[in-house]
């Protein structure tokens, strides 16, 4: 599989076109960018940056093959972005999600008929009070380790607990031994996985910029800040698409969105990503009619075997996709709204893992561009510091200490 970015409708081809990003603004990035390559090359050489790290996890395939085998229902537990990073590679709603403490999705999913089997991903603490909650009102749990953090580690007596790197990270869920796993649970053919993340990871090893996608793709974003288009729009192509859009904005937000200084004086590095499919016209109303602060990032895969002919003159699905894509590239186009293409030869969970390779490389390049501690994330350690405290002695915000 082949990762292609397509600036065409973003840089400008000639002097003259002052609502086009000027190509000097990506270059004047080039060199620093490949020092950064350098540095993320170094660390992935340490065995540090699980999307680089492309390996087949026996031990997750068997785990897979053994919750299948028993009939249970998996439910997914923890952080937004995790469980959608680690169930990227599997169906769409294939799998129970609880994503924040809901009654009425728990009620739910106790509901059922199957035995339930919750992965509890570690480090929040409202996940780890669920957990602990629910241990005896379900099948079986399993408390899932590796979120990228340093906080001691748990575990709930009597469960299994099964700790790997990056499976509850939303940062890096999709190239997880969980994802793995889970794709397997949801038989998910594994070998196009590997040969797709493969590829992908090798264009990313590049280390000149214009080859590089991900390189590229943090060169543009820099660029775009630079000219006060800070604000990042992910849209995929197509449903697979559109979760690694949501997935991918959670991604970039936890990487690069960081705020630095003292004494209160503070500056705040890119905006929140948002994140849509090609079917979202509301997402379009707002690029082309609304503020001129954002640039989309279009994410395509190439149908083949999943396509589904049609009656008639269209076709196939796959056809009408190509041309809602060509539609809204366009559409943003003649509006003098800026975007780019990021498309792989291929569809389905193995497109979306060689996307998912590439922006999660973008990010992190994007975020060492701008001397920010991608893995950091302060607000997010604040917050959980803030639960344990509320759950811990029942503190509240504003009420008086003993």
């Amino acid at each position: 599989m082949r990762i292609h970015l397509d600036h065409s409708a973003l840089l400008a081809r000639r002097s003259g076109q002052p609502e086009r990003l000027p190509r000097g603004a990506v270059q004047d990035k080039v060199a620093r960018l490949a020092a950064v390559q350098e540095e993320l090359d170094e660390v992935a050489e340490q065995g540090l940056l699980d999307h680089r790290r492309v390996a087949l996890d026996a031990e997750a395939v068997e785990r897979g093959q053994d919750w299948a085998n028993e009939g249970e229902r998996v439910v997914l537990m923890g952080d937004a972005g995790a469980v959608l990073g680690a169930s990227l590679l599997c169906p769409e709603g294939a799998l129970d999600q609880v994503t924040c403490p809901d009654p009425l999705v728990l009620q739910r999913i106790l509901s059922g008929p199957e035995p339930v089997h919750l992965l509890a991903l570690d480090g929040p603490p409202w996940v780890r009070a669920l957990a602990a909650g629910l241990a005896g009102r379900v099948g079986r749990v399993t408390v899932v380790k590796g979120d990228g953090s340093d906080a001691p580690s748990w575990e709930l007596p009597g469960v299994q607990r099964w700790e790997e790197a990056g499976s509850a990270d939303l940062r890096f869920a999709p190239f997880s031994p969980l994802a793995q796993a889970l794709a397997e649970y949801c038989d998910v053919p594994l070998g196009p996985l590997m040969e797709a993340w493969r590829g992908a990871s090798e264009q990313c090893g590049g280390r000149a910029t214009w080859d590089n996608p991900a390189l590229l793709l943090a060169g543009i974003a820099a660029a775009t800040a630079d000219s006060d288009r800070g604000r990042l729009v992910l849209v995929g192509g197509d449903a697979s698409l559109g979760r690694l859009a949501g997935w991918a904005a959670a991604s970039w937000s936890a990487i690069t969105v960081k705020a630095t200084g003292e004494s209160g004086v503070r500056r705040a590095h890119d905006t929140l990503p948002v994140a849509g499919t090609l079917g979202d016209e509301a997402l379009v109303q707002r690029l082309v009619e609304g503020p001129d602060d954002a640039w989309s990032l279009l994410l395509t895969g190439t149908p083949g075997a999943g396509d589904l002919a049609l009656d008639g003159p269209v076709g196939s699905v796959g056809v009408i996709a190509r041309d809602l894509a060509r539609a809204w590239g366009s559409l943003l186009t003649e509006s003098h709204r800026p975007h780019v293409r990021l498309r792989a030869s291929g569809e389905g969970a193995a497109a979306s893992l060689a996307l998912a390779t590439v922006l999660v490389h973008a990010a992190l390049a994007l975020a060492v561009y701008r001397g920010l501690a991608p893995l950091q994330m302060p607000a997010a350690d604040r917050l959980r510091a803030l639960q344990r405290r509320w759950m811990d002695d029942g503190w509240e915000p504003g009420a008086p200490r003993e």
